[in-house]
């Protein structure tokens, strides 16, 4: 694959799986009051970090997401997760685990970027090799009672997809385990528990078999997933990354408008760039597409971050860009006739 980023160590970045993990942030406003925050991360129905998280803020909602402290409808759970959000300090490895198992085999009925979050902030206080390898344990030693209970295999799915990442920032040896122990659920699992769990053995196998996995699930949809959506568990172009061909292919039968990660944009290469500024994404998520894309060394991130200036949600982060990037930016924005082109010709 060639080199795409302005920088290497954003391809080691990208390679590892960005954005899909967590990071811990140092000096954010929100750790002014991280049991706010923690609270309203929790309560919210789109996210409001991506990636980057408060450290603190972090570090509080991860440990409300132990199942002791779920909300369902007793009083006395809600009790027990506002005080994990009062509770300072950074949860224990062995607490996390603990938790992350008892969340795969209870469930919880919740947003899948809830899940992510959690399953992410767990890796950064116990380890990747760790988390990785509490998931596929507990995904080899589980039950699958047919009918199944509740959402729990909803729950089940989502915590499964992040293996395909947590696999890419793992140890070898590690990884090599994680994936045995799925594959060997995967191959293992009868008609009827197949049908009564589709969606998690649906992400099994695009989790373990990458894109001849995606290929055999959008092979009946008309959809083409860009990226992991924060709502919906399902196999998406950020898991074929073993075939670069096939993702610039489908690039093509995605809707036009539909937002793209900045892997999917890292395994198709500059074909897939073609028309980014045109792609939409939520007011909230523009920072990070900024951050995410400006890694991008393409002439179509010049035209995004063009097309983003003036854009109150992300500030002055396109000019920033702009600077920081100059002496590549400005033959590009010399082709442009446009005023806001022109204008940023001025500024560098």
């Amino acid at each position: 694959m060639a080199r795409l980023c302005f920088r290497p160590e954003d391809e080691d970045k990208l390679a590892k799986g960005w954005p899909n993990l967590v990071v811990p942030v140092d000096g954010r406003k929100e750790d002014k009051a991280p049991a706010k925050a923690a609270l309203k991360a929790w309560s919210v129905s789109d996210p409001i970090h991506f990636t980057e998280w408060p450290r603190k803020t972090l570090h509080r909602y991860v440990r409300a997401a132990d199942p002791k402290c779920l909300v369902h409808t007793a009083d006395e759970d809600a009790g027990r997760t506002m005080k994990a959000f009062e509770t300072d300090g950074e949860p224990s490895p062995n607490e996390v685990l603990g938790g992350l198992r008892g969340v795969f085999e209870r469930g919880w009925t919740t947003y899948p970027f809830r899940l992510r979050d959690f399953v992410y902030g767990a890796e950064t206080i116990a380890g990747t090799d760790a988390v990785i390898g509490a998931i596929s344990g507990a995904v080899q030693s589980a039950k699958w009672p047919t009918p199944p209970l509740g959402l729990n295999h909803l729950c089940r799915a989502t915590i499964v997809e992040c293996c395909a990442f947590l696999t890419l920032r793992a140890s070898p040896a590690a990884a090599k385990d994680a994936r045995a122990k799925l594959e060997g659920v995967l191959s293992s699992g009868g008609d009827d528990v197949k049908r009564a769990y589709s969606e998690c053995f649906e992400t099994l196998d695009y989790v373990t078999n990458g894109a001849a996995g995606v290929k055999r699930i959008l092979a009946a949809s008309a959809w083409v997933g860009l990226e992991v959506p924060a709502l919906a568990t399902c196999a998406t172009l950020d898991f074929a990354a073993d075939d670069p061909d096939y993702v610039r292919e489908m690039v093509l039968k995605a809707e036009k408008k539909e937002p793209m990660s900045v892997r999917v944009a890292w395994i198709g290469g500059p074909p897939v760039l073609e028309g980014l500024a045109l792609r939409k994404w939520p007011a909230a998520q523009l920072p990070s597409i900024v951050r995410d894309f400006g890694m991008l060394r393409d002439p179509a991130i010049v035209t995004l971050m063009l097309s983003l200036v003036g854009k109150s949600s992300v500030k002055d982060a396109p000019l920033v860009w702009f600077r920081e990037h100059a002496e590549y930016a400005r033959p590009i924005l010399a082709k442009h006739k446009d005023a806001a082109a022109k204008m940023v010709l001025r500024q560098l």
